[in-house]
C-alpha cells in the first residue's frame, strides 16, 4: 500500500512544474502555435507515464516468474534427489 502512496507523491512532484505551466497560460486570445505545443507536451508527458507503467507491471510480472520458476527447480530437485535414494535402496 505504502508502494502506491510513494509513487503517487513522486508523479505529483514531476508533474507540478508542468501544471503551473499551464496555469500560467492565457487561454484567451492566446497564440495557437503556443497551445499546440502545450497539448503536444501534455500528450507527451501522458505517453511517457503510460509507459514507464507498463514497464514496471512487466518488470514486476518478469520478477514473478522469475521467483516461480526457482520455486519449481527447488522443489524439482529437493524431491529428484528423494526418490534417487529411495531408488537405491
Amino acid at each position: 500500500m505504502r508502494i502506491r502512496l510513494y509513487i503517487a507523491i513522486a508523479l505529483t512532484g514531476a508533474l507540478s512544474g508542468q501544471v503551473e505551466e499551464v496555469k500560467n497560460v492565457n487561454f484567451v486570445g492566446s497564440d495557437i502555435l503556443k497551445m499546440a505545443g502545450l497539448i503536444v507536451s501534455q500528450l507527451l508527458i501522458g505517453a511517457l507515464l503510460g509507459v514507464s507503467a507498463r514497464i514496471f507491471i512487466l518488470a514486476l510480472e518478469t520478477g514473478a516468474s522469475a521467483i516461480a520458476a526457482a520455486i519449481v527447480s527447488a522443489i524439482h530437485l529437493a524431491f529428484k534427489s528423494r526418490t534417487e535414494t529411495n531408488c537405491r535402496r
